[in-house]
């Protein structure tokens, strides 16, 4: 909280400290930290609990949306690779017969 109070110019008295660090608690450092920096670039005045909270939570949205593409784009690249080994595995394998000499093209 030392950087709200250095960032805003405004002292963070006992009661506010004690109001924050129980609905923060939650969190982790980082994401503390995170939302902090986010408020000192973007907030004209020193940010609530509530704006903090914001942050927090946009945050894990934002990472939430990338994980779940990440893990749709891998298994889409996944199955790329799978059915692209499919078919040239298919196609190595495969007898090549050349037309009309087949087994029915009347050979003894």
């Amino acid at each position: 909280m030392v950087m709200l109070e250095e960032a805003y110019g405004k002292e963070m008295t006992e009661g506010r400290a004690a109001i924050y660090f129980e609905h923060l608690r939650i969190y982790s450092i980082p994401e503390i930290e995170g939302a902090v920096n986010r408020a000192i670039r973007e907030r004209e005045f020193f940010p609530t609990v509530a704006t903090l909270i914001k942050f927090i939570e946009e945050d894990h949205k934002g990472r939430r949306e990338r994980n779940a593409l990440k893990v749709i784009y891998d298994k889409l690249a996944i199955k790329r690779k799978t059915e692209g080994g499919k078919r040239l595995g298919e196609a190595r394998n495969r007898e090549v017969i050349p037309t009309g000499m087949g087994s029915d093209a009347g050979f003894e």
